[in-house]
């Protein structure tokens, strides 16, 4: 049960994920919220305290990170941080999770992306789907995520 729907949002500056898991919002939650999880699926955390005020440090290649700031948690339903590349001007990432008969749903939206939408929706296409494999017990190589971006970009890109 992947993807429900993902799209750009206004003025190409967000992106929009929703997607179905077949487990419970807590499992759900434990995966984006835990450090041996986000490893699995995201990429590997320095710091990864996710409480309101803290930073939060996730390393997606050699000597590149991702630093975020929590904003708001409410655990299990909502997550909001900043999002920050060095290379990158800072955006917002919101965290939704709903449970319902089969699972549990993800809203994921991403803003103040400006140029880089087409990117990340691709890129959190990839991740969320890594992450689905995490939680159905078949796990990914995050040595493979690349090839995998590329092959969704290639993807998006002939279907357009």
């Amino acid at each position: 049960m992947p993807q429900l729907n993902s799209w750009i949002g206004s003025e190409n500056s967000s992106v929009i994920h929703h997607w179905q898991f077949p487990v419970t919002t807590d499992q759900v939650w434990h995966a984006w919220t835990q450090g041996a999880q986000l490893s699995k699926w995201l990429g590997e955390p320095r710091l990864a305290n996710f409480e309101v005020g803290q930073v939060v440090e996730i390393q997606h290649a050699p000597d590149y990170w991702c630093t975020c700031l929590i904003q708001r948690c409410e655990p299990g339903k909502l997550l909001i941080m900043t999002w920050k590349f060095p290379d990158e001007n800072l955006s917002m990432l919101e965290l939704r999770l709903t449970g319902n008969s089969t699972g549990t749903k993800l809203s994921l939206v991403h803003s103040q992306l400006s140029d880089q939408a087409t990117n990340y929706l691709t890129g959190w296409q990839a991740h969320l789907q890594y992450l689905e494999d995490l939680l159905c017990g078949t796990p990914r190589p995050m040595t493979d995520f690349w090839s995998f971006y590329e092959k969704l970009a290639a993807d998006a890109k002939q279907a357009n």
